[in-house]
């Protein structure tokens, strides 16, 4: 009811029909939060519905639903000092069997209170859009040529159901591989060729990542408990990182 959007694929042209009490924070949100995932996936790219953040050079993916987490445990670890990809979006490449992530857009989308926890002192923030109260905190962007080696893949539990301490708990592949598929952008639902690529591309990441099921309490009494325990499992991965700079 906000604005509709007219994709030609052959063209690479996005076309925008909106109604005049649509506002252009809105619109921005929609095209780089729905569209652009969906094209990227389009062109034959494993784009994870997923928050990114970078930890001593290596990658760690957050997957879940939107409402379960993700925008605030990224801003949580990078109060720690960890340099955030992205809070909602990667597109996944794999390059000399390591799997690469890339932002799409760089930024943390968040609620005041998430902001309050997330850093010690209130950044500049803009809306998102007029139906949330979620404000966008941009991020300086990674160069693009130097994309995220990720080292995990991390599940976030539904917080319907309630967890009281963090636990982690390996996926088998088959559980990672279709995690990766519900979680994945897609634009032609219906295109078989699509969908046997999406599945030969999370396959092969699930080869070459783990993936986990992290279960936590979302509440901010616990978030140093959870932070604590997210870094520990992920540093002692047993994991070789293949030389690549990526930045601090």
């Amino acid at each position: 009811g906000l604005c509709d959007f007219r994709i030609d694929c052959a063209r690479g042209t996005v076309e925008i029909e909106h109604t005049p009490a649509t506002d252009s924070d809105t619109l921005e949100h929609l095209l780089i939060d729905q569209v652009l995932p969906r094209l990227l996936a389009q062109q034959g790219s494993l784009v994870a519905h997923a928050g990114c953040i970078r930890i001593h050079r290596r990658g760690a993916l957050f997957m879940g639903q939107t409402g379960w987490g993700k925008s605030t445990l990224t801003a949580l670890l990078q109060r720690h000092g960890h340099v955030p990809i992205s809070d909602d979006c990667a597109v996944l490449d794999i390059h000399d069997q390591q799997v690469l992530a890339t932002a799409t857009y760089p930024s943390l989308r968040l609620f005041d209170d998430s902001i309050r926890a997330g850093f010690d002192r209130v950044p500049d923030a803009t809306p998102v859009a007029s139906y949330t109260g979620k404000r966008r905190i941009r991020l300086d962007a990674p160069p693009t040529d130097q994309p995220t080696p990720v080292s995990a893949i991390y599940l976030l539990n539904n917080p319907a159901r309630p967890m009281h301490a963090p636990a982690i708990v390996p996926l088998p592949a088959a559980v990672a591989c279709m995690a990766l598929i519900e979680h994945g952008f897609r634009l032609d639902i219906a295109s078989a060729e699509r969908s046997a690529q999406q599945l030969r591309h999370a396959a092969a990441i699930t080869r070459l990542v783990p993936t986990y099921a992290l279960h936590y309490p979302r509440d901010f009494a616990s978030a140093d408990a959870v932070v604590e325990r997210v870094l520990k499992h992920f540093g002692g991965l047993d994991v070789e990182t293949k030389a690549i700079d990526c930045g601090p």
